[in-house]
């Protein structure tokens, strides 16, 4: 399943998936966390093959969704970065 976590509703099932491919981040755990839930069936728990797709500079630079992705597994709350939190994460 190639996955646009802002593109189906809450409650959509592709439980049938059986890997994950984010080709998108974005900072919102929720959406994130609902988006890799759609490939579990109800009451079903199997393993699934996520990847994670991340944009490079021409070389080789890490890019902001280097740091989205930091952010999401780590649980980080950004809405609490200060100004030069921000500049360390994104220069």
């Amino acid at each position: 399943m190639i996955c646009q976590p802002q593109a189906a509703q809450y409650g959509v099932s592709f439980a049938k998936a059986g890997a994950e491919v984010f080709l998108s981040q974005d900072y919102n755990r929720v959406s994130r966390a609902q988006a890799e839930e759609r490939v579990q069936g109800i009451g079903i728990r199997k393993s699934t093959y996520v990847v994670d797709c991340l944009v490079s500079g021409p070389d080789g630079q890490r890019t902001v969704t280097h740091d989205i992705l930091r952010s999401l597994r780590e649980k980080e709350d950004v809405a609490r970065r200060t100004v030069e939190g921000w500049r360390r994460a994104l220069c």
